[in-house]
C-alpha cells in the first residue's frame, strides 16, 4: 500500500491515461492509506471472532455507520471523490482502534505480548521501508526506473521481514501454506 501511495500517479496514468491519474492521484492514495489501516484492523477482527466475540465486531459496525453516513454525506458534497476516500479512511482507522481496544480491554491480547512478539521489530521494518520509499519517488524520470526501484526495496523488505521480523514458527507456517497452495493449484 506504501508502494501505491508513491506510485500511484504512474499506476493511474498506465492504467487510465494522463487525465484520470491528475484528477484521481490523491484518491487513490488516500484509499491505499485506508486499506492499510483496514487490513491492520483485521487482526483484532479476526482474533474476536476466534474468541467468540462475533457481536462485538457487528456492534462496532452499527455504531460507526451514523457516523459515517453522516461524515461521508459532509466530506463528500465539500470534497467531491477526495471526501469519500477520507471518509472510507478515517472509517478504516476508528474501526481499528476500537478492535484493537477490544482486544486489550477483553484480556485476550496485552499490550505487553504485542510488543514482546515481534510488534517493535514489524514496526521498525515498516519505518526503514518508508525510510527508503522515497527513492522511488527519486527515480521519477521513468516509470521502469521506478518500478526497478520499487523491485528491489519490496524484495529487501520481504528478505528483511523473514529473517528479522518472523520467527521460526511463522516462517515455517508459510512455508507449509504456501506448499499446499502450489499443490492446490498444480493438482489436475
Amino acid at each position: 500500500m506504501l508502494l501505491t501511495v508513491i506510485l500511484a500517479h504512474e499506476l493511474l496514468h498506465a492504467w487510465l491515461g494522463s487525465d484520470f491519474a491528475s484528477h484521481g492521484t490523491l484518491v487513490l492514495q488516500i484509499l491505499a492509506i485506508g486499506m492499510l489501516v483496514y487490513s491492520l484492523g483485521l487482526i483484532p477482527f479476526s482474533l474476536l471472532q476466534g474468541i467468540g466475540r462475533p457481536d462485538l465486531t457487528a456492534k462496532f459496525l452499527l455504531l460507526e455507520l451514523p457516523f459515517y453516513v453522516a461524515g461521508l454525506w459532509f466530506l463528500v458534497k465539500h470534497l467531491g471523490l477526495v471526501g469519500a476516500a477520507i471518509a472510507f479512511a478515517l472509517r478504516a482507522a476508528v474501526d481499528a482502534l476500537l478492535l484493537f481496544g477490544a482486544a486489550i480491554w477483553l484480556e485476550t491480547v496485552s499490550i505487553r505480548s504485542f510488543l514482546d512478539n515481534g510488534l517493535r521489530r514489524s514496526v521498525g521494518a515498516i519505518i526503514l521501508f518508508a525510510a527508503a520509499l522515497p527513492a522511488v519517488w527519486l527515480a521519477r524520470g521513468s516509470v521502469s526506473a521506478q518500478l526497478i526501484v520499487a523491485l528491489i526495496l519490496t524484495t529487501l523488505f520481504g528478505l528483511g521481514a523473514w529473517s528479522y521480523v518472523l520467527d521460526g514458527r511463522d516462517r515455517s507456517l508459510l512455508l507449509t501454506t504456501a506448499i499446499q497452495f502450489r499443490n492446490a493449484i498444480l493438482r489436475p
